[in-house]
């Protein structure tokens, strides 16, 4: 669940702790990663996730972050779960970090400014983060919304289609605490307060454009080390399966599962469905002892 990884001349490390005091949970994060990438003047940047229970530590951790690191770029969000270290974190305070050096390869942060719905404004500013026009097809944009207050993610992904030879773009609905607002953040704060920024990470897929030439085998091995990125969060309360068949649920809490569906989507009497929306997906786990 945490240690280092080499990543062409960048390398990356990993670090969970699950203390909710502040000063002493970013000393042990960064205590490990900057066992990893060899002390803490080598860290270029770091990423904290945190869950949703640890409510607003995971922004205090990286104010101590910053303190420690004070040529480092640091930002962060939360989640209602993370998955980390062989289990799921959820219910109970956690965070994550991911640290970097500098080199080719290294993650970009992105920050967006807070409220900014307009979808050209969000391309160019995605794209600036990363010093250049537009971000290529050998590049992966990871972007983490509200899950509240999202912004035309449908009209933004249409900017950096593939067929127009953007990047890759995937990310994950962040969450606060009781459902409520994701506390993102960046430091040094580059938004002036206010509400929470939209924060990402830019990964090159390559070098930038005035080295291609001259470093063409590292674009082929960065471009490599990113093959699949996946996120999800739970959309549903967990739910009492009252009767059941093999691969089938025929009843939630007393109810047909089409009936709860129909509940949870706003739909009424026959209203049609969607294909494959009546097929309920779930997460089976054991009973709390």
């Amino acid at each position: 669940g945490e240690g280092g990884i080499d990543c062409a001349m960048t390398r990356l490390a990993l670090a969970l702790e699950s203390a909710l005091e502040p000063a002493g949970a970013a000393a042990a994060l960064a205590a490990t990663v900057e066992a990893a990438l060899g002390g803490g003047g080598a860290v270029a940047g770091a990423f904290v996730w945190s869950t949703a229970a640890a409510g607003d530590a995971g922004e205090a951790i990286g104010q101590h972050l910053a303190a420690r690191w004070p040529g480092a770029e640091l930002l962060g969000t939360s989640f209602e779960g993370l998955l980390l270290d062989g289990r799921v974190w959820q219910g109970e305070p956690a965070v994550a970090l991911l640290a970097w050096t500098a080199g080719p390869g290294a993650p970009i942060p992105i920050v967006c400014d807070p409220g900014l719905r307009d979808p050209d404004r969000l391309a160019k500013e995605i794209a600036s983060a990363g010093d250049r026009i537009v971000p290529g097809p050998d590049d992966l944009v990871l972007l983490f919304p509200d899950a509240l207050g999202p912004p035309a993610l449908r009209p933004l992904l249409d900017r950096f289609s593939p067929e127009r030879g953007g990047p890759l773009l995937a990310g994950a609905a962040a969450s606060g605490i009781d459902g409520g607002p994701a506390p993102s953040w960046a430091l040094p704060a580059e938004t002036g307060g206010g509400p929470e920024p939209l924060v990402g990470l830019l990964f090159p897929g390559g070098p930038r454009p005035e080295t291609e030439r001259e470093e063409e085998p590292v674009r082929r091995a960065s471009a490599a080390r990113i093959a699949c990125a996946d996120a999800t969060r739970p959309a549903s309360p967990w739910l009492e399966i009252t009767a059941c068949r093999t691969h089938w649920i025929d009843a939630l809490e007393g109810e047909p599962p089409i009936v709860w569906i129909r509940r949870q989507l706003g739909l009424e009497g026959p209203a049609p469905i969607e294909p494959h929306l009546d097929r309920l997906p779930v997460r089976l786990a054991d009973p709390p002892r």
